[in-house]
């Protein structure tokens, strides 16, 4: 994968396009590492765009770690929010 990916959703190995629910990520270039007990990841973060590796597929039989090779670029959705300050009720 290290030409990167056109998107899979990070928590539904079955999902073909992306839901409001299955957290859909277009990875750039990585690595994927499979371990045979997926329990071992269960400590390791979920996040695409944490700034480092990430588990795809947490809690089923295909969990694995996503290596970037390069840094992961926030989604236009992630940045928008981030950009704009909480509002005061």
């Amino acid at each position: 994968m290290l030409q990167g990916d056109k998107g899979a959703s990070n928590t539904d190995p079955y999902a073909k396009q992306a839901t409001p629910d299955n957290k859909w990520v277009v990875s750039g270039p990585h690595m994927m590492v499979i371990s045979p007990d997926v329990s071992q990841l269960d400590a390791l973060p979920t996040d695409p765009w944490n700034g480092g590796p990430w588990v795809m597929w947490k809690g089923t039989k295909y969990a694995h770690i996503m290596m970037p090779t390069v840094p992961m670029p926030k989604p236009a959705a992630a940045k928008k929010s981030a950009e704009k300050p909480a509002e005061k009720k």
